[in-house]
């Protein structure tokens, strides 16, 4: 545990500042995120700009609104980043894979296994998602073909899956609702 003055951060599973205590455990804040980090309801206060994530080393810069993480900021009411990511062959603001529960990036680099806190997951390098990531129903298409009278496309999978937002893909409970969310996005 970390202290910061008289305040003592308690972090959960994520890595993330849940609690803060006083020198005799007496609590004297709380904060709750949803699934991208932004705050939903916070008691008492907190001086520490470590908050979501904050294990890792996410840090809030108060004057704008956003979350410097590593090399590049987040803005996690929209829950991606606002800096492009420099390897040209990543998506360039893909904010872990739209798996905020299970990963965390804390260099802005690529999204790592974020489960048990700092340094305890076995780390995803850049480009190592194979499109089985987690979280995809069992209905998920490897590959999907969509055509518009003599035109068709076909692209991978797990690409859509990265592309969809994740409260629309809460939504897709199976194969034909997939197609009519791809036709009314057109």
């Amino acid at each position: 545990m970390l202290r910061r003055g008289s305040e003592y951060p308690l972090f959960d599973g994520h890595g993330s500042e849940r609690t803060v205590t006083n020198s005799i455990q007496t609590v004297t804040g709380s904060v709750n995120y949803e699934a991208f980090g932004q705050v939903v309801g916070t008691t008492g206060s907190s001086t520490s700009p470590y908050l979501y994530a904050g294990d890792w080393g996410y840090r809030n810069d108060g004057d704008v609104g956003h979350m410097h993480v590593g090399a590049r900021y987040y803005d996690a009411q929209v829950g991606r980043f606002i800096s492009r990511d420099m390897d040209l062959g990543q998506h360039a603001y893909l904010y872990c894979l739209h798996e905020p529960l299970s990963y965390v990036d804390p260099d802005g680099a690529g999204p790592r296994d974020g489960s048990g806190g700092k340094g305890k997951g076995k780390g995803r390098g850049k480009g190592s998602d194979t499109g089985k990531g987690p979280g995809k129903p069992w209905w998920w298409p490897a590959t999907i073909t969509v055509s518009v009278g003599v035109v068709s496309a076909t692209c991978n999978g797990g690409d859509l899956w990265r592309g969809i937002p994740p409260g629309d893909r809460a939504k897709l409970r199976n194969a034909k609702e997939l197609g009519i969310y791809m036709l009314n996005r057109q």
